[in-house]
């Protein structure tokens, strides 16, 4: 096994693949890795070789933004368009078509390859599929090719088609969430087929439509400078649905049935040559077209903040936008070559997110604090207006004791159980305050301002009750000589 680290790891060499990795070397960043499944980069935008004098696409004909001049588009402006029937020929009809599937200087495939691919060099990395992504650690994300090659990222960027999360191509560890899987589910995908006849004579419109069959023909080389008689046809959206199921072989005889349905003889007699391309069937692909993107917004939120999903079917930006949230805080070291780093580095990057975490930590404990100080504020006078009510509560409770007692006459054992039970008992209440605050600085989940602002009540609680018990004390004593004065007066 080998282990690569880098900052950012690409998984999808498609036009979403491409473009956020074009985007990430244009903002100057070298660390990171191109994976592709397939022999050739592109996804879908694919070239056929060898059919003709000049590149044909295989795939996809429409450019996800404007091309570079030197690839101005030729627009498909065809002379000749028809309507036509099985056993009744072809009426020419006024619709105008204008395809841009034709480039000055090649097909779109050309244009991937030249802007794009011829940058990477050996960031990208073909025929190395993506069997697991592990993101239990919290520091880095384990992905897991088909080579038992190990790669380490700080984040991923997910830009396959959505049948890799449809089919359950990638092991999640842990599993992606079901959040995750049914928003891919919810994507409605088509096969997409298509076919091209070579021919020894051109003997069929520029653009026509058969009404049997899903789908449209078209002259492949139009104003394109070749010598060869090649017409394609193409099906796409709900149109190649219709071909699920089928083989190539099928395919080919249901279109060629078609064909000398309306043109007659010149099908069998003329053709050359064949080929059909069905993207249902082809590996870490296995679709043409989405008809729809995810409306829940699920996709477009990174799975653990590290793992990102673009294409067409996330937000339709084709890699464009989601290398800014990809980056992000990640961006920071630009430099270096992808490739085995030291686990020196790698100790050093770990221990920067340490000290984020730390310096995040001690934020959440100021502000923590300040809630407990306001909270303990708030406490702090539920016990002092306890206080105050305790202390009216015994003034109103001596005043009747002292009414009674006068009645009575008992002023010597009025005076005992003011000895016994009076300042005594309460400062044995107040001792065991603050043995009960004590214990309270001893809690280890504790914070030391919620500590302190409860012995802070404590002890003023504790104050109050001492200094009304010494004022009991004096009014008592007063009492206690009038009268024994009052008493001596009398018996004299």
């Amino acid at each position: 096994k080998t282990t690569k680290t880098m900052n950012f790891l690409i998984i999808g060499a498609g036009i979403s693949g491409l473009n956020a990795a074009g985007r990430l070397l244009d903002m100057g960043i070298e660390s990171f890795q191109v994976l592709e499944a397939r022999s050739q980069a592109g996804g879908r935008i694919q070239n056929l070789e060898g059919f003709a004098e000049v590149p044909l696409p295989l795939g996809a004909v429409t450019p996800f933004t404007d091309p570079a001049a030197s690839f101005q588009k030729i627009p498909f402006r065809p002379t000749t368009v028809s309507e036509c029937a099985i056993g009744q020929g072809c009426t020419s009809s006024n619709e105008e078509e204008d395809f841009f599937f034709n480039y000055a200087d090649g097909t779109l495939k050309d244009y991937l390859d030249q802007t794009f691919v011829s940058r990477l060099g050996n960031k990208l990395q073909l025929n190395t599929a993506v069997e697991r992504i592990d993101y239990t650690q919290s520091n880095k994300v384990v992905v897991t090719t088909n080579t038992g090659q190990q790669i380490e990222a700080d984040r991923v960027l997910l830009a396959t088609p959505p049948t890799t999360l449809q089919n359950r191509q990638i092991q999640f560890i842990p599993d992606l969430p079901s959040s995750y899987q049914q928003a891919a589910d919810g994507i409605e995908v088509t096969i997409g087929i298509r076919a091209w006849f070579e021919f020894s004579e051109k003997w069929y419109p520029d653009y026509f439509t058969i009404d049997s069959i899903e789908g449209d023909f078209r002259d492949a080389v139009l104003d394109r400078g070749s010598s060869k008689n090649i017409l394609t046809f193409q099906a796409i959206f709900g149109e190649g649905q219709s071909y699920l199921g089928q083989s190539d072989t099928q395919i080919e005889d249901t279109l060629l049935r078609a064909l000398d349905g309306v043109f007659g003889e010149p099908v069998t007699t003329t053709l050359l040559n064949s080929k059909i391309q069905n993207w249902g069937n082809e590996a870490f692909i296995n679709c043409a077209l989405q008809g729809n993107i995810d409306e829940s917004g699920v996709l477009g939120t990174p799975l653990d903040g590290r793992i990102f999903f673009t294409g067409e079917y996330v937000d339709g930006d084709f890699g464009e936008d989601v290398v800014s949230d990809l980056v992000g805080n990640g961006g920071g070291d630009t430099g270096g070559d992808t490739g085995d780093e030291d686990m020196e580095d790698e100790e050093e990057e770990d221990g920067g997110v340490e000290e984020e975490e730390e310096d995040e930590t001690e934020d959440n404990s100021f502000e923590d604090e300040d809630e407990m100080e306001d909270t303990d504020l708030d406490e702090e006078d539920e016990y002092e207006e306890e206080d105050e009510f305790e202390e009216e509560e015994e003034f109103d409770e001596e005043d009747e004791f002292d009414e009674e007692e006068e009645e009575d006459g008992d002023f010597e054992e009025e005076e005992d159980e003011f000895e016994d039970g009076g300042i005594g008992e309460e400062e044995d209440e107040f001792e065991d305050g603050l043995e009960w605050d004590e214990d309270l600085e001893d809690f280890e989940d504790g914070d030391f301002v919620f500590r302190s602002s409860l012995a802070e009540a404590n002890t003023s609680s504790g104050a109050s009750q001492l200094g009304a018990s010494s004022l009991l004390s004096v009014i008592w004593n007063v009492t206690f000589a009038l009268i024994v004065s009052t008493v001596a007066l009398s018996s004299s």
